[in-house]
């Protein structure tokens, strides 16, 4: 008996393209706003809603995770993982402090790195 062998059907190639299009799309619309509010900050464009580092002031709590980032980066580097992930500070601020660690000896925090 001969085995039958899947086949790829043409719908479902052009499905996965579809879906690879669509990521890729969603990844380019995301660095393309997070880089426009970043030079929004930076040169002042709108300095009552977007300081220096690209934080929106209607989006108070960028502003109290500024501080807890920074704090997270020197606990990661002089105290180790350990300490950062028991640290008291909610996950999501954890987990948006590494990339600041990697990057941080060569760019400041603002809103490029948070995200």
């Amino acid at each position: 008996m001969r085995s039958k062998s899947r086949t790829e059907s043409p719908r479902s190639g052009r499905r996965l393209f579809q879906l690879k299009f669509l990521i890729v799309a969603a990844a380019i619309w995301h660095v393309s706003v997070t880089l426009g509010v970043f030079a929004v900050g930076k040169y002042q464009v709108i300095p009552a809603q977007v300081n220096p580092s690209g934080i929106g002031r209607f989006a108070s709590d960028g502003v109290v995770y500024q501080g807890q980032l920074a704090e997270l980066c020197q606990v990661l580097k002089n105290e180790g993982p350990l300490a950062w992930a028991t640290w008291s500070t909610q996950l999501h601020v954890r987990l948006y402090s590494l990339p600041l660690f990697f990057v941080s000896r060569w760019f400041a925090f603002n809103i490029a790195i948070r995200n």
